[in-house]
């Protein structure tokens, strides 16, 4: 009985040490709003984004996921899931590359086709430039 009370008393110590300490009931509702599903302000994205570590590992999603996130990113999902994870990995370093060398002032410079290029392989649909121009500053904002 004593070993069970350890383990619950050091997974809930766990758990709080995980926890960012932003506010922890704004927190708490912001996590809320993700799970379910509901609408969450651009705001608290900015805000609580960088709580979160960068780390982003494909090791534990199953295939479907995985070929669900290439789709997304423009790789054509044929092969091994571990080839998928290998292609989807190298995306997603070459975005990063990318998002650093981009700023909102290189942004409101791009051509129509950079644009399109960019907010492409982002994921972003639809051929207006002014909201492929909104959303690629919110992603840089976001990728900070």
């Amino acid at each position: 009985k004593l070993r069970i009370e350890m383990g619950k008393f050091l997974k809930e110590t766990l758990t709080e040490m995980k926890r960012p300490r932003v506010g922890s009931e704004e927190f708490d509702e912001f996590m809320r709003k993700i799970r379910e599903g509901s609408f969450v302000k651009h705001q608290d994205l900015v805000k609580f984004a960088q709580l979160f570590r960068d780390d982003f590992t494909t090791n534990n999603l199953s295939r479907d996921q995985i070929v669900a996130m290439c789709r997304f990113v423009g790789i054509r999902p044929f092969g091994t899931t571990s080839f998928l994870r290998w292609q989807l990995k190298i995306r997603l370093q070459q975005l990063k590359q990318d998002d650093m060398l981009l700023t909102k002032e290189v942004i409101d410079d791009m051509t129509l086709e950079e644009l399109q290029e960019s907010a492409h392989i982002r994921g972003f649909g639809g051929s207006k430039p002014a909201p492929h121009r909104r959303r690629l500053k919110e992603w840089i904002e976001l990728s900070k």
